[in-house]
């Protein structure tokens, strides 16, 4: 009977130590989708930075460049980045 009831309390604690884990990793997660929700000029997850042109005339030039000759791209104009930049925005 002391052994179940050991066991028993074991895994109430083992559960509930689970379920704090689970529910700090969620209140970040939603903690920083509110962030990323208030301020998207400035969220970095996955996203490009729309904080000035010049931060995304730089982002842009260093997706054009690459390591293999064959693959040719040609970054567009000032003004072509700019009203891409505006659209975006």
């Amino acid at each position: 009977m002391g052994k179940t009831k050991n066991l028993t309390q074991i895994y109430g604690y083992l559960v509930c130590l689970v379920s704090i884990i689970v529910f700090l990793t969620c209140v970040t997660s939603i903690i920083n989708a509110v962030i990323d929700k208030t301020d998207p000029l400035h969220s970095t997850y996955d996203s490009q930075q729309l904080a000035t042109f010049e931060v995304y005339k730089l982002e842009q030039m260093k997706s054009f460049n690459t390591k293999d000759p064959e693959i040719k791209k040609e970054l567009p104009s000032d003004a072509q980045l700019r009203n891409i930049y505006n659209d975006i925005r």
